[in-house]
């Protein structure tokens, strides 16, 4: 398996559920995070989670650094990376020309 074969971002369920729904599914330890978006949230689950290790694979999550604790919780232990930008030119500057063939407007860098 190459070294790209070994890494895969982490799905994200998307869910129509309502915000008292999702917070017991944090607390029942089904989900690490969630976002809202328009109408519906974003999950994180922790089964995904752990159907990406059984296939011997490692996983990459955008997740909040208070669902780190969630992790820890549910017996996941991850190598964090913390990113904080000073500002939008410097994420323009970090972009991989191999994932971002277009430019990065000011927008999408915010």
């Amino acid at each position: 398996m190459t070294l790209t074969g070994k890494f895969c971002r982490c799905p994200l369920e998307v869910m129509k559920a309502s915000q008292q729904a999702i917070k017991r599914g944090v607390k029942d330890c089904l989900f690490v995070d969630y976002k809202k978006r328009s109408g519906y949230f974003d999950a994180t689950t922790v089964a995904s989670i752990k159907d990406i290790t059984e296939k011997n694979r490692h996983y990459l999550l955008d997740i909040a650094p208070h669902a780190i604790e969630r992790l820890h919780h549910t017996h996941i232990y991850t190598i964090i990376i913390f990113m904080c930008y000073k500002n939008t030119k410097h994420i323009k500057e970090q972009r991989d020309p191999v994932y971002l063939r277009g430019k990065v407007t000011q927008r999408h860098s915010k």
